[in-house]
């Protein structure tokens, strides 16, 4: 049973040791772990158990930026993202939501009528993101 299995969490993003870790639940959505790797985390494999790793020769900052991003990424694409206090840095977050709606806004069809555009992330520090389940 992995950490995402435990705490009811799509992915639970934390540090062990002095490794930071991105654990999905057992059996997981491929679109789930591209996602982890898109955001510059790094996927590893062990018998039938699938996790991401923040890359080894980054600064405490770095890493901080980088689980704050794949948070972002993930609840983007509809994840339930539960991250460490330490590991979570708002501005980096809120940048990638403002970079990731952008994207969206620039790549996606004119919105139809009655729709309304994606909005950035609220200000405050989420302890977990994404879609209830």
């Amino acid at each position: 049973m992995t950490m995402a299995d435990k705490e009811d969490a799509d992915v639970v993003i934390w540090r062990k040791g002095g490794t930071v870790y991105a654990e999905t639940r057992t059996g997981a959505p491929a679109a789930l772990l591209d996602a982890l790797d898109a955001a510059g985390l790094q996927r590893r494999t062990q018998a039938v158990y699938t996790w991401h790793e923040v890359p080894q020769n980054l600064t405490k900052e770095q890493e901080r930026q980088l689980a704050s991003r794949a948070t972002a990424m993930a609840a983007d694409a509809g994840y339930y993202v539960q991250i460490s206090p330490e590991l979570f840095d708002l501005g980096v977050h809120d940048q990638a939501v403002t970079e990731l709606v952008t994207t969206r806004r620039n790549t996606e069809s004119p919105a139809g009528p009655g729709t309304t555009p994606a909005t950035p992330a609220p200000s405050t520090p989420p302890r977990r993101t994404g879609p209830r389940r």
